[in-house]
């Protein structure tokens, strides 16, 4: 299913689009006029047809009118972020199902975009991943698990991690707030770079897997609160770990 800026095959479905045929596409303004009216919006990719069934997102949903509302997004295979998500009138709660039939494929893949739902929160169940573009996100996000292989996370809002993240590339926070809840993995010679007054938060288990770095790179004010553990566990050379502020209970061993 793709959300586009034009009519779309499913557009007579709404508020519930489900399709029977392969390359179904929904108009974005369709989905508009439903959140604007206060309703639920809910996609899914069917059961039928030969496609893997993801659902791209390459045309911004825009509320702008009407009371609080949520649009649901489950895919069996990859929800691919592409453009913007925002709310200026109503709480609009975002929730992307990747991976909906369970069968093990499917992430939710965070591209150029900028998520900001007025008081919303975005929910992604199972995993996300980010490999390119800047990601906005001026809302609070709640992610399962996040395999982050390179680009830029920014805005206003907090992620929260609650399961684990791996970290194979270069990941940077620019000024943005990001909380590890669960265990977190940096392989190799892989960077998270806490920048431009960004706010990294670890309440629990980092495995520097390699010579890799936890670091401010660029910009001041940052801040590395260890609440947890950050242990490293390969490598023959140093890792370095390193902001503005470093506080926190926890325990470091590099």
């Amino acid at each position: 299913v793709t959300i586009q800026a034009t009519t779309g095959t499913l557009d007579g479905q709404s508020p519930s689009f489900s399709p029977g045929v392969d390359d179904s596409t929904i108009a974005n303004t369709v989905i508009n006029t439903a959140l604007n009216a206060g309703t639920n919006v809910v996609i899914d990719t069917g059961n039928t047809g030969t496609q893997a069934g993801d659902i791209n997102v390459n045309a911004a949903i825009t509320k702008s009118a009407g009371g609080n509302a949520s649009l649901t997004l489950n895919a069996a295979n990859n929800i691919n972020l592409n453009a913007d998500i925002t709310s200026s009138v109503g709480a609009l709660d975002v929730f992307f199902v990747p991976d909906f039939d369970n069968s093990g494929a499917g992430t939710a893949v965070l591209a150029t975009s900028t998520v900001s739902l007025n008081g919303g929160v975005l929910n992604i169940a199972g995993t996300a991943s980010k490999a390119g573009g800047v990601t906005t996100l001026n809302s609070d996000a709640i992610l399962n698990n996040l395999i982050w292989t390179g680009a830029t996370i920014t805005g206003s809002g907090t992620t929260t991690v609650n399961g684990t993240l791996t970290v194979n590339g270069v990941g940077v926070l620019s000024g943005h707030r990001l909380t590890l809840n669960g265990a977190s993995t940096l392989n190799g010679i892989s960077q998270l770079r806490v920048d431009s007054g960004s706010l990294l938060t670890n309440n629990g288990a980092i495995d520097l897997a390699g010579d890799a770095l936890i670091i401010q790179f660029t910009g001041t004010g940052s801040t590395i609160t260890n609440n947890g553990s950050i242990t490293k566990t390969a490598g023959t050379g140093s890792s370095l770990i390193g902001a503005t502020t470093m506080d926190g209970s926890g325990t470091l061993s590099v």
